[in-house]
């Protein structure tokens, strides 16, 4: 089947089998309190409400399910979804201490969501990367339909929305990008210089994760199977960007929300900073031998603050990668 479509099998594995600290695949914070912090260690959840001291296990109705992603709605941030593998989506209302499977209208195969997007004009309105496609709510994820016209039978990772014009959407998949002009009624493969002659097939690159510039969103960065590609005109042309000597597998991206200029990506050969649009990258070694990273976060409302979760457990660092520290008891 190949590299890409076994890691989030991989993933789970690991997490099982990993010693001490649990692997870490999905990251998520407050949008304005700093201190409370999600994620995902082995199966469930885990919450901090001091900022990485302490942790509690937010499993009650998650249990036995491994998340792969959080969405926090930004206008009731007590609301929270939970993508996973095997068991699609949940949703508390009270912060995580309760979940309840919300999957009504999702087919039987569809069981492992990969990233959760939020309209940004109306948080009720919510759209799933699937492993058959995407699936959107309107009623806050109480009912699913799929929306994989011009996608149909695609493994799909990443999906965004333009900020400044949410109608236009993005997605990541096994068989490359693809965007949509009309808030996914209709999706286009946008191929061309990510894979030569703009190949449809199902294996032809993983897309991992998609970052828009929200002052130009005609700028896009993504991390790939075969690293970081940049477009400057809306997906139109990509262009490869060079990651350090070997081309890594980048599994994650991040935009710092206070300096749109500066992201962090994450991968094989643990995290990358780029100061630049993600023209040129860094690495920003945590360890003498670098972590495999699953997940990043930065922090909305404290710049400089970027959470990493690994195969190893979980990292912070409070000068923009700079340094990092590991956060411990998470098992």
């Amino acid at each position: 089947m190949g590299r890409w479509l076994v890691f989030l099998t991989a993933w789970a594995v690991a997490s099982a089998c990993t010693r001490g600290e649990p692997t870490v695949f999905a990251v998520a914070v407050h949008p304005t309190n700093s201190r409370i912090v999600y994620v995902s260690a082995g199966h469930g959840a885990l919450k901090t409400r001091d900022g990485g001291l302490t942790w509690s296990p937010i499993s009650e109705g998650l249990e036995h399910s491994q998340v792969l992603s959080f969405a926090i709605d930004p206008t009731a941030p007590s609301t929270i979804y939970a993508g996973t593998f095997a068991n699609a989506i949940y949703k508390s209302a009270d912060g995580g201490q309760r979940w309840q499977p919300v999957n009504v209208g999702m087919k039987e195969h569809v069981s492992v969501v990969n990233a959760l997007a939020m309209y940004p004009p109306d948080p009720q309105i919510i759209f799933a990367a699937t492993t058959v496609g995407p699936y959107y709510s309107t009623n806050g994820g109480e009912s699913w339909e799929e929306t994989v016209h011009g996608m149909e039978s695609v493994y799909t990772v990443a999906i965004t929305f333009d900020p400044r014009v949410p109608e236009t959407m993005y997605a990541g998949t096994s068989g490359g990008m693809y965007k949509s002009r009309d808030r996914g009624g209709r999706w286009e493969r946008i191929n061309r210089g990510l894979i030569a002659g703009d190949v449809g097939t199902a294996m032809a690159l993983g897309v991992n994760a998609i970052s828009l510039d929200p002052q130009d969103t005609g700028h896009l960065v993504i991390a790939t199977g075969k690293g970081i590609f940049v477009s400057r005109n809306g997906g139109l042309q990509w262009e490869s960007r060079s990651v350090g000597s070997a081309v890594p597998f980048m599994t994650a991206l991040q935009r710092d929300p206070s300096d749109r200029m500066r992201l962090y990506a994450g991968g094989d050969n643990g995290v990358f900073v780029s100061r630049d649009g993600g023209d040129t990258w860094t690495a920003v070694t945590a360890e003498p031998s670098p972590r495999v990273v699953r997940a990043l976060a930065v922090d909305p409302s404290s710049p400089g603050v970027v959470y990493a979760g690994t195969q190893k457990g979980l990292l912070k660092s409070i000068d923009s990668g700079a340094t990092w520290s590991r956060i411990e008891g998470l098992r």
